[in-house]
Order: structure tokens, then sequence, then C-alpha cells
């Protein structure tokens, strides 16, 4: 890490420690997880804001005509993605709304979008979540709910879904060592699309079913549920909390340990909680992090 990204996570650090009880934090990373993974998540999520709020957008109109595919057919199948975009934003929105909350996704708001096509402005990162969705199978299969059932997909189909995906992210990782810009991209690139759809995760979730000789999904989704998702918590403190459960660096490393220890689960509760507030309310020279990390770091 550079200096400015070292600064940043000494402050952070700094404020943890002022801002909450030491009894309070010696429970909450007396577990798998410690300071320094906390320290990392924030300045993760503060990197995500950063970028998602200081790309350019632009119409997918513009994204096409940049990569010079703009004819009828690739513009016609942007129409039929867009419907299926506006219904899982509105089962999104729904979801957040359970919690008292909402969505900070790039479509809130936003109704009839294929409509609009020609006005409505996107992220280039946004720009490539749509295409996915039509060039990745397993990201139809997931929308679609296809995964689910033996007779819509095959184990053979299974593993030449699973096959396209691994070299998806390979070729993620090769381009990323060609700039700094491909590095942020591709790495935000890859965050969304575990954070979003967990397959590693669920697979090596799976995996640790069958060498335990588990076949209970319930079972074990009630022990380690709250490691993906969006979930409702509660601290210690007494005040609620929704909270995005997407510490996709560390969490499949945990699956064995909230199998064996159910204390561990409400320790990650809190930490859920503690990246939540954290990256919200901490402040550094009178400014919320967010914005004190947008303003003093580039690419």
């Amino acid at each position: 890490m550079n200096n400015i990204i070292n600064q940043f996570g000494c402050e952070i650090t700094r404020c943890l420690f002022e801002e909450y009880p030491s009894e309070y934090l010696e429970y909450v990373f007396k577990g798998k997880l410690d300071v320094d993974d906390f320290v990392d998540q924030v300045i993760l999520e503060c990197i995500k804001y950063t970028f998602d709020h200081t790309q350019e957008k632009h119409s997918i109109r513009y994204f096409l005509k940049e990569k010079d595919i703009l004819s009828d057919d690739v513009k016609s199948k942007y129409s039929r993605l867009m419907p299926l975009l506006e219904e899982y934003n509105r089962k999104e929105i729904e979801h957040f709304l359970l919690f008292g909350t909402k969505p900070n996704g790039e479509l809130e708001g936003m109704n009839n979008i294929s409509d609009k096509l020609q006005g409505y402005k996107f992220s280039e990162l946004f720009f490539w979540e749509i295409t996915n969705i039509d060039e990745l199978e397993l990201i139809k299969a997931i929308i679609y709910r296809r995964l689910m059932s033996v007779k819509k997909i095959s184990n053979l189909r299974f593993k030449e879904i699973a096959e396209q995906y691994d070299k998806f992210v390979f070729s993620l990782k090769e381009q990323s060592l060609e700039s700094d810009e491909k590095m942020v991209f591709n790495s935000l690139a890859f965050f969304t699309l575990e954070w979003k759809y967990g397959f590693n995760f669920l697979y090596r979730c799976i995996t640790e079913m069958a060498q335990n000789n588990v076949d209970k999904v319930e079972d074990v989704w009630d022990k380690i549920g709250i490691l993906m998702g969006f979930h409702h918590c509660v601290s210690r403190f007494g005040y609620q909390n929704a909270a995005d459960s997407r510490m996709i660096g560390y969490r499949e490393s945990l699956i064995k340990d909230f199998g064996l220890n159910s204390e561990i689960k409400y320790q990650y509760n809190e930490l859920l909680i503690l990246v939540s507030t954290f990256k919200e309310m901490a402040k550094i020279d009178g400014k919320p992090i967010k914005e004190w990390f947008t303003e003093n770091t580039n690419i």
C-alpha cells in the first residue's frame, strides 16, 4: 500500500480505539478476524464509494459506440436486458425497505428504464454489470433461479458454467496488471460479482457440507447465513442497523469456524455493524472518512 493508504489505515485504527470501549473491541476481535481485517474492509468500502462517485457516466449508446458495437442487434439486446434489470431492482428495493433503508444502486428511482436508454446515464462499471447478465451463463442462471433444478441445469452443464466463470475471473486478474486503472476497475468488478452472487462462497459452503456429510441446507445456513446478503443487525449497545455482509476477502475462511463455534456469529454481527456505522459516522479532520478519502486519493 502507498503512504496515503497507510496513513488512512492508521487514522481508522486511531478513531476506532478512541470512539469504542476497549471491552467491546476485545469482544468483537477475539475471534478469527482482527483489527487489521476491519481496517482493510473499511478502506475497501471507501475505495468503492470513491470509485462510484467519481466515475464518469454516459448513455448506453455512448458505451456501445466507444466499443464499436453500435448495431441494431446489439441495441435490441440491451433493450431486452433493461426490463430484467427493472424487475431485479424492484425486488431489491422491496427487500431493502423491509429493513427501513434503501439501496444506493444506479437504478434507484428509475422507472421504465427501457424507454429511457438514450437519456439515462450509467457508469462504466454498471454497464459492465449489465453486459455480464447476457454474457455470463452463471449470472443468468442465478437471476432466473435455474441453478436450483437439475432438470434445468444438468451436472455437466453446471461444470461448463463454472469453468466459464473461472476463465472470466482469470481474465480479470490478467488484465488488471495492464494499468492502475485496470487494477482498480477489475478488482471492484470481481468484488461486485462475489458480493452480489457469491458463487465461490456458496460453492465452498457446499464443499464443506459434502466433506462433513451434512445434507440439510437449512442447518448450515442457520449458522453461516450472516456471511452473505443484507442483514438486520442489533448491536450489543442496543441500536439497530441494516448492513450488507460483503467481506468477501475473509468469509470463505470463516465457514468452518461458523459451523463449529456459535459465538463467532454474534461477534461477526457486531463486526458488520461496526463496519457499516464506522464508514458512515467516523471523521478525519472534521470530515466524514468517505469524503476525506475521495478528496485525498487518486487512482
